[in-house]
């Protein structure tokens, strides 16, 4: 299986070096030496936030990571308010007066989140909490999702 640049679909390329399936599918995930568990839907970040993401395969685990990307992409963040941050992520996973957090992955105790910080009720800054904890993305040091 190999990514394809721009789309970042994927698809796989046999021993000559080319497309013997065409990059269409949205994730992969390596099951074994030659078994993948593919998806093809190209779902809206809404959809894929709301019923956890992209299974990881584990009971209970969650990846919002496609859906963040989407949605960063989609929404200049910057211009949200609080209130419109709830309708389209729903309730925060950690509140405090002035961040939110939202898990973007967990398994086996493990997490990962998205904070954002807001000043004026509106996003001013947001961080993954994977990322060093002075690392926050803001108008001049944008992330857009592509990672």
């Amino acid at each position: 299986m190999m990514e394809a640049a721009p789309t970042h679909n994927f698809g796989y390329i046999d021993r000559s070096g080319k497309w013997s399936i065409a990059p269409r599918f949205r994730s992969v995930d390596r099951l074994g030496p030659s078994t993948y568990h593919v998806t093809e839907r190209d779902t809206d970040f809404a959809t894929l936030w709301k019923e956890g993401g992209i299974p990881h395969g584990r009971l209970g685990a969650i990846n919002r990571g496609e859906a963040l990307r989407i949605f960063l992409k989609q929404y200049d963040v910057f211009e949200l308010s609080r209130s419109r941050i709830y309708e389209l992520l729903g309730k925060s996973d950690k509140t405090a007066p002035e961040a939110e957090s939202y898990c973007i992955s967990s398994s086996c105790g493990d997490s990962s989140y998205v904070e954002f910080q807001y000043s004026s009720d509106r996003v001013n800054r947001y961080r993954l909490s994977y990322l060093p904890p002075d690392e926050w993305f803001d108008r001049e040091h944008l992330d857009r999702g592509d990672w």
